[in-house]
Formats: C-alpha cells, sequence, structure tokens
C-alpha cells in the first residue's frame, strides 16, 4: 500500500526520524495544529509486528508512504458473539 499527500515533503536529513515517537518536522509546530509526532511511529510498530516493512519518500511536491506485509499474513475477521 503507498499513501502519498502534496505538502511539502521532508528534508532529505530528517527523513530517516519521522518514524521516531514525538519526532515533527518543524518544532515550532503548536500542538493543536500539528499532532503529537506519534502516527507514523505507532505505524512502524504495528507494521514490524506483523515482519513488514514501511519507508518514507519525497515526492515532488508531497510524501510517500510505502507498506508491505508479508502475503502470508492472515487476518481473521472478529467472532460474533
Amino acid at each position: 500500500m503507498t499513501l502519498r499527500d502534496h505538502g511539502s515533503g521532508v528534508p532529505e536529513d530528517m527523513l530517516h526520524k519521522i518514524f521516531l515517537p514525538f519526532f515533527r518536522v518543524d518544532e515550532s509546530r503548536q500542538r493543536a495544529s500539528g499532532g503529537h509526532g506519534l502516527g507514523l511511529a505507532i505505524s512502524k510498530r504495528i507494521v514490524k509486528s506483523h515482519n513488514g516493512r514501511i519507508t518514507a519518500s519525497n515526492a515532488q511536491p508531497g510524501l510517500t508512504v510505502s507498506i508491505t506485509l508479508p502475503a502470508s499474513l492472515r487476518v481473521e475477521p472478529p467472532r460474533e458473539m
């Protein structure tokens, strides 16, 4: 799965940090408008726990995040009670 936005992207020297908890590219952003810096960190943990891979790259304009999960991963729907 690949997701893309059309924002300003991420400076190349910071791309490797965007999956760290609480990391935000623009430190001056207020949390009310810019989140807490947890979404990609949580996503990385979930993907890795399923033996998958998550990567990010600049798309000019924007950012692309790609998630790859193993074909053997099976997700069972919840059973009705």
